[in-house]
């Protein structure tokens, strides 16, 4: 829910960054899973602080992580949830990250829930690789299986998520007929027929309820975009892709990874390790873009950040959208289908 109270977040954010840059009210004695929230939370609005200056109380002499937090997994897990907005050259953090990693793993078969649910979602995807609203359906359940929950708070959240997955099934419920008017069976007989997944790619970008006509008009362009694509793909003949490859200036190419294969003249796992490199890196340039002062409006960040969560989700280890993969059908049935019970 906290894009209803955003201006209030930044406040007191504002005020624990004031705090935190002067010193004030900052106990050096903070236990891990206060410390790495707080820094998680400010560098996710764009407050620069700094990860050596924030972590390194948590080292021994050796400058390794103190084997003392292996046992404090809630604190582990928030210290792998931090890791995720390291920038480039923040070494500690990526310490951090492979320590918490491989120890997470260990503490997932040994924990209770909600704690175990709570860290195999995160292992498979941190909260900043995350969309929105997915992280909402699921900390519901795991917020309530704490038994801590305030019960204003929970009451309000479910409502919250019911309304606007009423408005968007209403949405996708109007395109359906705009798509159903267009005979695509019979027009189009050899296309995907991927709408309710079109709409899932912008719900991704932005789920708000004041996005409500752009989502639907999203939703109907990228949906005409992917009749194009599987045109040109699988129905044209030889002359017309020809045709058709002069107008819209589009060459027929190999796939990136055979491209640098063929280029520097190595290996299927060598090109791999460079894209996932490169992807690394996409995510660090990414935390710093979002840093104050920005070049652009956070408004318009988010978009786009949502839009890489968008593709982390449909493609890190399957074509979720053609083939419709688990991915897939797990946010849409959370999403648009299965209630929430209040």
């Amino acid at each position: 829910v906290a894009y209803h109270f955003e201006k209030e977040i930044e406040d007191a954010l504002e005020v624990i960054y004031d705090h935190y840059c002067n010193h004030i009210q900052i106990d050096d004695g903070e236990d891990l899973y206060t410390t790495a929230v707080r820094f998680r939370l400010l560098r996710e609005h764009g407050f620069n602080v700094q990860c050596a200056e924030t972590f390194n109380k948590f080292k021994n002499v050796k400058g390794k992580f103190k084997e003392s937090l292996i046992s404090d997994v809630k604190g582990m897990l928030e210290l792998y949830e931090a890791a995720h907005f390291q920038l480039h050259e923040e070494n500690l953090l990526e310490e951090a990250l492979s320590f918490t990693t491989f120890h997470l793993k260990l503490a997932e078969t040994t924990v209770d829930y909600p704690l175990s649910t709570q860290i195999a979602y995160a292992l498979k995807r941190p909260l900043r690789k995350s969309l929105p609203r997915l992280v909402a359906w699921s900390y519901i359940s795991i917020y309530e299986g704490y038994g801590t929950q305030d019960k204003n708070l929970m009451k309000f959240a479910k409502l919250d998520f019911k309304m606007v997955q009423h408005l968007h099934m209403k949405e996708i419920s109007e395109i359906y007929r705009w798509w159903k008017g267009l005979d695509v069976e019979t027009n189009f007989p050899f296309i995907r027929d991927r709408l309710v997944e079109c709409y899932l790619w912008i719900l991704g970008v932005y789920f708000e309820p004041h996005y409500s006509v752009a989502r639907t008009f999203m939703t109907k362009v990228i949906s005409l975009t992917s009749i194009v694509d599987d045109t040109y793909d699988a129905y044209a003949t030889y002359e017309e892709l020809e045709i058709f490859t002069k107008a819209i200036q589009r060459e027929h190419v190999p796939s990136a990874v055979e491209c640098y294969m063929k280029q520097y003249g190595v290996s299927a796992q060598e090109a791999y390790d460079e894209f996932y490199k490169r992807i690394k890196n996409a995510w660090k340039d990414m935390n710093e873009a979002f840093l104050k002062p920005t070049v652009v409006p956070t408004s318009a960040l988010n978009r786009i950040l949502n839009l890489t969560r968008v593709i982390d989700l449909l493609y890190k280890d399957e074509d979720a959208y053609t083939r419709v993969g688990d991915s897939a059908k797990t946010s849409i049935t959370a999403l648009l289908i299965d209630p929430i019970s209040i």
